[in-house]
């Protein structure tokens, strides 16, 4: 199935085909939860296996550790880095938790840091 007919499935029929694949790969998913997490990666899917690597932190109760030093922009420094994630939670903490309004904000506040 190719992305262009997940993107024409319902969200409750795309759900449906995703929870298999997700429970074979062995994270314990409940049908609600599955249904809550589609809508937020339907448009980043390809296959419906993508699922596996566009979802696959919602899946988890806990991430594995990263190396901070990786938010730390290649022409920047620390001090840019802390500013920039300042700035993008005080932005996160007021903007609505859907694609347009967080691209757009997010956007915005870029903008401001350049």
């Amino acid at each position: 199935m190719n992305g262009e007919h997940i993107r024409g499935l319902s969200i409750e029929e795309l759900s449906a085909r995703l929870l298999p694949i997700v429970r074979d790969a062995g994270f314990q998913i409940t049908p609600e939860r599955m249904l809550a997490i589609t809508p937020l990666i339907r448009e980043r899917i390809k296959l419906l296996r993508d699922v596996l690597t566009a979802a696959d932190f919602y899946f988890v109760d806990q991430l594995p550790p990263y190396d901070a030093a990786e938010l730390i922009p290649q022409k920047g420094d620390a001090a840019m880095a802390v500013k920039v994630l300042t700035r993008s939670r005080e932005v996160l903490a007021h903007t609505e938790f859907k694609h347009d309004p967080l691209d757009q904000a997010l956007r915005a506040a870029a903008r401001n840091w350049v």
